[in-house]
């Protein structure tokens, strides 16, 4: 953190080419400690007043900040697998493995004895998807497979039980953690709904190239 207090910004703040009705987009970059060049996606509301609050999303396995249309989709949203949802469930059912493996793999480095294992699992507490899901106002269409081994069932359940905006879980009880037939379909028509129910919606693209 002392490296970080004394390490010059070099705040820049790009224009991106992706273009939105209700945002203005840039390409945001940085300096990190080691004298790394972080770049990261800003969208800023234009009706946004100055100051105004901000969300910090970090980006995670994927190695990138994705697509812009992911951060700007506030009206309507669908979701399969959500995945970090309950660890304490995850770890009691014995399923730390593949997509929690990561759970097991700390304890045998770090805590063999699980001398810790509140205080880890109370920690987690604060990225458990489960916490964050109430804050959610958009409409949700979620996915969920009865016979996922990866993000068990009942996990997904303590996130969707705890949104309180309009929502509707679509089951598949003979499938797993893998695709769903028919799901996509159901999201493409999901989103038209919406617009229609929420009195329209902007659609984002991204212009074209001009080389």
């Amino acid at each position: 953190m002392g490296e970080l207090r004394e390490t010059e910004d070099g705040v820049e703040l790009i224009p991106a080419a992706f273009r939105s009705a209700v945002a203005e987009c840039f390409d945001l970059f940085f300096t990190g400690v080691g004298g790394a060049r972080i770049h990261a996606k800003y969208p800023r509301p234009r009706t946004a007043p100055t100051p105004h609050p901000a969300v910090l999303l970090f980006h995670g396995y994927t190695g990138n900040s994705g697509n812009w249309q992911d951060k700007l989709s506030i009206k309507a949203c669908s979701a399969a697998f959500p995945f970090l949802c309950d660890y304490r469930r995850v770890w009691e059912m014995d399923l730390a493995e593949g997509a929690y493996e990561e759970l097991k793999s700390y304890f045998r480095l770090f805590d063999p004895t699980h001398a810790r294992e509140q205080e880890v699992f109370r920690t987690l507490g604060y990225i458990d998807v489960q916490n964050l899901v109430p804050r959610i106002r958009a409409e949700v269409l979620m996915g969920t497979a009865l016979m996922d081994q990866i993000c068990p069932p009942s996990t997904q359940f303590a996130a969707y039980n705890k949104i309180s905006a309009n929502k509707e879980m679509i089951l598949y009880p003979d499938f797993g953690h893998e695709v769903l037939p028919g799901h996509m379909d159901r999201v493409f028509a999901f989103f038209p709904v919406c617009r229609s129910r929420l009195g329209g919606f902007e659609r984002y693209s991204v212009p074209p190239l001009v080389l």
